[in-house]
């Protein structure tokens, strides 16, 4: 099943989280989306990437993000483009 990410009405900083579709902080400066999800933690997402992941399943999601946190080294982890290849 692929969670439609969407903004939601209020305008309070809020949407559901790119990877697990759960509510989540997000705030979008420049190219990069940065995202404070009470289930993923804490990651940046690219622009490029974001698109990605509105059209992989959940598993998929699950599996950039962890690629995401392996090459971070203890940063905050960024999403991109990169983290799709198998």
């Amino acid at each position: 099943m692929v969670l439609e990410i969407e903004k939601l009405s209020r305008n309070d900083g809020m949407s559901h989280c790119p990877v697990c579709g759960t509510l989540a902080k997000k705030s979008n400066p420049d190219d990069c989306y940065e995202v404070d999800c009470g289930e993923c933690g804490r990651f940046d997402v690219t622009g490029t990437a974001h698109s990605m992941l509105k059209s992989r399943d959940l598993e998929a999601r699950l599996d950039a993000l962890k690629k995401a946190k392996r090459r971070s080294g203890g940063d905050i982890p960024v999403i991109d483009g990169w983290c799709f290849i198998t």
